[in-house]
């Protein structure tokens, strides 16, 4: 994905959509590696929300979609739903939202009652999710060499 960022954002400044194939883990079981494919559509930051999943630029240059999970006055406080660390990212590194996904065959729209459902299950299961996340390490589950 990251040789491709460039037109990526090019496209999104010019108002347009792009479809890209998700890559890495930290999205788990949301977005799977090499398998699903999310949309991503030009973002307004001072309307996003928490819940709302973002495509930013980190400071190093890599580009990664994560979910925002709480706000601060210049920016976001972003974490991959297979990640139990946060990081702080300042609005003007957020390029666009995830507003659809294709999950294996199945499409979902960002604003399904059925994915909404999922994130606020997500979202609440915090101490769960570290368990998982936990033992799915331990046992050999994640390929964690990309």
């Amino acid at each position: 994905m990251q040789e491709l960022a460039p037109i990526i954002c090019e496209f999104l400044e010019k108002g347009k959509n792009v479809t890209i194939t998700a890559r890495g883990n930290s999205m788990r079981p949301m977005l799977r590696d090499l398998r699903d494919q999310l949309t991503l559509s030009p973002v307004d930051t001072e309307n996003l929300a928490v819940s709302d999943v973002v495509f930013y630029m980190r400071g190093n240059g890599t580009f990664v979609v994560h979910r925002v999970v709480d706000t601060y006055e210049d920016g976001f406080i972003l974490m991959g739903d297979f990640q139990l660390s946060k990081e702080k990212v300042p609005k003007s590194r957020v390029l666009g939202k995830v507003t659809s996904f294709k999950h294996g065959k199945k499409a979902y729209n960002c604003n399904d009652k059925g994915y909404i459902r999922y994130v606020k299950f997500w979202n609440k299961s915090r101490f769960w999710r570290r368990v998982y996340i936990s033992l799915s390490y331990r046992m050999g589950r994640v390929n964690t060499e990309l």
